[in-house]
């Protein structure tokens, strides 16, 4: 009986672990501004697969935009002492939307607390 109430205190500690990120503790690379922009990001790691809810900023007409294509690639990774782990990467479109749910990992546990989670913008076609 107390191998199983240790066990259970374990996976809380380590729940709580995984989910003690900061809500934006998000950082965006964004080389194609010209095409998109997010304005505001909320991270949801509450549930699985953690999502990123992002409201988008269109085009920016000053700016040309380099992609051929309206599809988009993202990729999610954490750095940590100079090592990058890939969380997932995929592709997106804006058209017709102003708000975009990106998945960011398949399981909030392989997700690093307190480090930032990177959030990578590239066109398709590259």
């Amino acid at each position: 009986m107390a191998a199983l109430k240790s066990s259970i205190l374990i996976v809380f500690l380590f729940s709580s672990f995984a989910c003690s990120a900061e809500k934006n503790n998000v950082t965006i690379h964004n080389p194609i501004k010209g095409c998109l922009g997010f304005e505001s990001w909320r991270l949801n790691i509450q549930e699985e697969p953690v999502v990123i809810n992002v409201s988008v900023k269109h085009e920016n007409n000053k700016m040309d935009c380099p992609c051929k294509s309206a599809l988009i690639k993202y990729t999610a990774s954490q750095e940590i002492e100079g090592n990058v782990f890939n969380l997932l990467s995929g592709y997106f479109t804006t058209l017709g939307m102003d708000t975009v749910i990106l998945p960011v990992s398949v399981q909030k546990q392989i997700i690093f607390p307190k480090i930032p989670i990177d959030i990578t913008l590239s066109c398709s076609n590259q």
